[in-house]
């Protein structure tokens, strides 16, 4: 008996797909042979904390960017400069000048000093507090304080003092997860060079100098007084006092410019020469 057109048909195609996955199933290993290699051998220096520091959210993406070349080698913050010149030696290339880097608050008013709109009792989250009515606080840029920054921070490297957060420099990565937290983007991660120190403007309102002084006594007021006493290094835009850290020469520099703001908004992060025992990402 004759077996059904049908049936042969079936066993055909069964065939035909089974020869087709073995020979996809064999290309996929020597290509993942190929990729794969360099990508374990990165991921191995890599620190295995999946902080998310180098943007791509966890050590195995970024081992996988890396070795496709489509990545620096130095974007691992709690690895530092010695991981960077392993990554560096395993992809064939130099190594960048790796510099320390620290989380910088951009708001220097406490529960003390904050003025608010309305009295705010709902869940204890600045992201849940900025979204009724856009904030609680008087000044939409101030820190709300609920702490999200600190509890993203896989490093306990933030507290909350006075309901505004205040970084621990010995414990910092660099890795960013408190900025990524804070719903108003009050929170930068700066490079900067161990003997110069780091300042910078804590403060974050655009809004015009005098809405700015009714609404916060330690806000930027964009005075322009840091800019006369400290010339290419602050720059007054948008009604808010920035910092050029390319034309930055170290703390002792901007002295009388931090000494003469009315606001006393521009603060020192970290001093000069500060050791190497101190001070965030250091490259230990």
């Amino acid at each position: 008996m004759t077996m059904p057109l049908i049936w042969v048909s079936i066993i055909i195609l069964c065939a035909l797909g089974a020869a087709l996955g073995a020979a996809l199933a064999v290309a996929a290993k020597k290509l993942a042979v190929r990729e794969d290699r360099p990508a374990s051998a990165v991921y191995e220096v890599l620190p295995h904390l999946d902080c998310g520091s180098c943007g791509f959210g966890s050590c195995v993406n970024y081992a996988r960017n890396v070795a496709k070349r489509l990545t620096g080698v130095d974007r691992c913050a709690p690895g530092g400069e010695e991981t960077a010149k392993k990554i560096a030696r395993i992809m064939g290339v130099e190594v960048p000048e790796v510099g320390p880097r620290c989380a910088v608050i951009h708001c220097g008013a406490g529960a003390s000093a904050r003025k608010v709109r309305f009295v705010y009792d709902g869940v204890k989250s600045c992201q849940a507090a900025n979204a009724v009515g856009g904030g609680y606080t008087a000044c939409t840029y101030a820190c709300l304080g609920f702490g999200d920054c600190e509890r993203a921070c896989p490093f306990s490297a933030i507290e909350m003092v006075d309901g505004l957060p205040r970084v621990l420099l010995d414990k910092c990565t660099a890795c960013g997860k408190c900025a990524h937290a804070c719903p108003r983007k009050l929170i930068t991660v700066e490079k900067y060079r161990v003997e110069s120190g780091l300042i910078a403007v804590a403060c974050s309102s655009l809004d015009k100098g005098s809405e700015t002084k009714k609404l916060c006594e330690v806000g930027c007021i964009a005075c322009k007084i840091c800019e006369k006493e400290a010339p290419g290094v602050f720059e007054v835009r948008d009604n808010l006092s920035r910092v050029n850290y390319q034309n930055f020469q170290g703390v002792g520099s901007c002295q009388k410019a931090i000494e003469e703001c009315p606001t006393s908004c521009i603060v020192v992060i970290v001093p000069e020469h500060v050791p190497a025992a101190q001070g965030c990402n250091l490259g230990k």
